[in-house]
């Protein structure tokens, strides 16, 4: 007070300081609240952005996958069934030759010619997918689960191609009771073959399965 009077001057000016001080303050706060949620918004944003573009790479990467998988299955399933034709008019000459049937001689040659360009195709892309596999697919235990049971399938391709090599087509494998020796174990490598693609099935319908899991994860 000034000679005992009250000074309700200076009390109105220190509550607006006061208040001042707390309105810049409130200010100051307000926009560092402001901008650390700007600044967590942007994070989510390009959080969000890198998963979306992670899991887009991780889809499109398995849709190739997908279709290499089914290019391995139908190759090996064609070369199989290619491989057996192969035989049966490579034997359907022999009895031609041996009746002296000229024209069912010819088209049997005609067959096997066909055959033996289409297996010699086949075999070539069974080989390369399968190189693929190893460079396309990871280290993991599922990866490695799906490379094994390709392993499989492309062993058993590899010895229908050594008993089409054994046939020959001259010497003594020509022969007919030869020939038919080899057929039936042709025959009965198909049965075996049969299951391990149905193995190489489930082992990538699995794999598939989690990847694309993955992705809807956006890992």
């Amino acid at each position: 007070d000034y000679n005992h009077v009250f000074q309700w001057g200076s009390v109105a000016a220190l509550i607006v300081l006061i208040g001042a001080i707390g309105a810049v303050v409130f200010s100051f706060l307000s926009y560092r609240n402001s901008r650390l949620f700007l600044q967590y918004q942007q994070e989510l944003a390009e959080k969000k952005i890198a998963a979306d573009l992670k899991a887009q790479a991780r889809i499109d990467w398995l849709q190739k996958m997908r279709v290499l998988e089914a290019d391995f299955i139908e190759d090996a399933n064609l070369y199989m069934a290619h491989a057996q034709q192969l035989l049966e008019q490579t034997i359907r000459y022999v009895k031609a030759s041996r009746m002296g049937k000229a024209h069912q001689m010819t088209q049997a040659q005609t067959a096997q010619q066909k055959y033996l360009a289409l297996l010699e195709g086949k075999h070539a892309q069974i080989q390369k997918t399968f190189l693929i596999f190893h460079l396309y697919f990871g280290v993991d235990l599922t990866s490695q689960t799906v490379i094994e049971a390709a392993r499989k399938m492309q062993t058993t391709i590899q010895q229908a191609q050594e008993l089409i090599e054994e046939a020959g087509f001259s010497g003594e494998a020509y022969k007919q009771e030869n020939l038919e020796k080899l057929q039936e174990q042709l025959y009965q490598l198909a049965e075996v073959y049969a299951e391990i693609a149905a193995e190489f099935v489930r082992e990538a319908r699995e794999y598939n399965a989690q990847e694309w899991h993955k992705a809807e994860n956006g890992e």
